[in-house]
């Protein structure tokens, strides 16, 4: 079975924390286009 993905382009590590399940932060280098973000949101 294949999950969605969607590309929002490239992003820079911030931090990490924790393990199993470990806690990524990114930053994006573009916002979210609107219209997806609200989709995410629902």
């Amino acid at each position: 079975m294949t999950l969605p993905f969607t590309y929002l382009g490239e992003i820079d590590y911030v931090s990490s924390k924790g393990d199993k399940p470990m806690n990524i932060h990114w930053r994006l280098h573009h916002p979210v286009p609107q219209d997806l973000f609200i989709d995410l949101i629902k």
